[in-house]
């Protein structure tokens, strides 16, 4: 007996996602069923979302790749084309969008609609992080973050659903939260509570849309090995983050593993997908079914001269 639960803690120590998604990954439906969906991707351009625009596309998935930078989406579609040699360049659309600019949401929709004539799936995955201590911070880096990662993908995601129930179709939000969307993380406040924003937003609105057709998916990845970090907000909207490249002491996601993860929980419709390396996905596990043990935790990690290194983006252990 000792030595079946000493194999099932290790296996455990080896994933990379919840139990679920785990089930999901081996025995579920494949990303391939998504061929020929169209997929608006909100934050295409660069980390997750190009990762992501390059699975689906490998999958078939017809794509609308949207963020500000259209040379970097232009570059990303090159990419879907190349893995996937049976699309057209028809079949992806880059359609430059600033995610705070909710008047042309509307707008943004109205082109894909004319290009495609159907969107099946909106990724909203657009988001920035913020790096410094909570009584440093101007108001105004908190609300930049909360327009961002928050009033801009609900504004964004009720124009897509509206279009959906006003034509009786069924539809399917995907919506990347984060680890942060679980635990509370220091010198991060307004990225973590933004998305904790995005949490509860999404699992009220998931039960309002459940009987009319349209299903919400939250993934909440951990540590993944892309450009958050690089153009991360501060303690002011003038200040650059000191480190471009964020070690957060433990071995970071391949940015790839994470897009085919999330790529699964598309497919399957998953309510809820942990996408998280060791050993931050055993610290999401206790934090919501032991959160006093995990706070009781935080003082042992972090001193203030540890807190004030975490801010400027650096690696304090």
């Amino acid at each position: 007996m000792s030595t079946f639960f000493g194999l099932a803690i290790y296996k455990f120590m080896k994933l990379d996602t919840d139990l679920i998604m785990l089930f999901y990954s081996k025995f579920g439906k494949k990303t391939s069923i998504l061929n020929d969906k169209v997929i608006w991707l909100v934050g295409s351009s660069s980390g997750i979302g190009a990762a992501l625009a390059i699975e689906l596309a490998a999958n078939g998935s017809k794509l609308v790749l949207s963020a500000t930078r259209q040379n970097k989406l232009e570059d990303v579609k090159r990419k879907c084309l190349a893995a996937n040699s049976k699309l057209t360049d028809a079949d992806i659309l880059v359609l430059p969008l600033d995610i705070t600019d909710s008047a042309s949401h509307q707008m943004k929709l109205d082109q894909v609609l004319v290009h495609f004539g159907r969107v099946d799936i909106l990724v909203n995955n657009a988001g920035q992080y913020q790096m410094a201590l909570f009584e440093e911070t101007d108001l105004a880096v908190d609300k930049a973050c909360f327009e961002l990662n928050v009033f801009g993908v609900i504004n964004m995601t009720r124009v897509v659903v509206r279009y959906w129930l006003a034509n009786k179709l069924k539809g399917h939000l995907a919506i990347t939260s984060s680890v942060y969307g679980i635990l509370g993380g220091p010198t991060s406040g307004p990225y973590v509570a933004s998305k904790h924003a995005l949490m509860g937003y999404f699992e009220s609105i998931r039960i309002e849309l459940f009987t009319r057709n349209i299903t919400v998916t939250i993934v909440c990845p951990g540590p993944v090995d892309t450009e958050l970090f690089e153009k991360s907000l501060t303690s002011s909207l003038t200040k650059k983050i000191e480190e471009k490249k964020f070690n957060f002491g433990v071995e970071m996601m391949r940015v790839e593993r994470c897009a085919k993860l999330y790529g699964v929980a598309i497919a399957n419709k998953v309510n809820t997908a942990w996408i998280i390396v060791q050993p931050v996905l055993i610290m999401a596990y206790i934090g919501t079914y032991m959160p006093t043990l995990l706070s009781n935790t935080w003082p042992r990690l972090f001193n203030e001269q540890k807190l004030r290194i975490l801010a400027r983006g650096q690696n304090p252990h």
